[in-house]
C-alpha cells in the first residue's frame, strides 16, 4: 500500500470544540436574567460535539461544611 492510499484510507475523528464559560454566578441557582438564562441553557443544550468547562462560583451550602471552600 502506498502512502497516498494510506492517506485517504485514514479515518478520521470528529473535530471537538471546546469552550469555556466563565462567569460569577451559579448556573444551579434562581437567579433569572438574560445572561444567566442563555448560560444555563448553553450548559443544559450545548452540542454533543463540544467540552464545556464553566468557571463561576458555587452556591451550596453543603461544600463549606464538608470543607471545601
Amino acid at each position: 500500500m502506498t502512502l497516498a492510499q494510506r492517506a485517504r484510507n485514514v479515518s478520521h475523528t470528529p473535530e471537538r470544540y471546546q469552550i469555556c464559560l466563565i462567569h460569577p454566578f451559579d448556573p444551579r441557582g434562581q437567579k433569572v436574567g438574560g445572561l444567566e438564562t442563555y448560560i444555563r441553557d448553553f450548559i443544559t443544550f450545548h452540542p454533543a460535539d463540544t467540552d464545556l468547562l464553566f468557571v463561576g462560583v458555587d452556591s451550596d451550602r453543603r461544600s463549606e461544611a464538608r470543607g471545601d471552600s
